[in-house]
């Protein structure tokens, strides 16, 4: 199992819509919303940190929805994580 700490997105974004990002965790359909972090208009190489701290994590999905400009566009996903010890 795992804990999850934050997501990075590295993002380029026009001048009016940006998604939404949510998470789900062990099987269950991404519709939690991160405790913080956003995209934001009119980016270019922009990086977004959204922050999930959820622990015991075997199975996670990232889901990114919602109306966008032609111009979005996503470069990169980065997860940051820790295995936790089995006990």
């Amino acid at each position: 199992t795992k804990k999850i700490f934050k997501v990075y997105i590295t993002y380029t974004s026009g001048s009016s819509n940006v998604p939404t990002a949510t998470y789900g965790s062990n099987g269950a359909a991404p519709t939690t919303g991160f405790s913080s972090g956003s995209f934001s208009t009119g980016q270019t190489n922009a990086v977004a940190t959204f922050i999930a701290n959820v622990s015991d994590i075997k199975y996670f999905a990232i889901k990114i929805t919602g109306t966008v400009d032609k111009e979005f566009e996503i470069n990169d996903i980065s997860i940051l994580y820790r295995a936790r010890p089995i006990k």
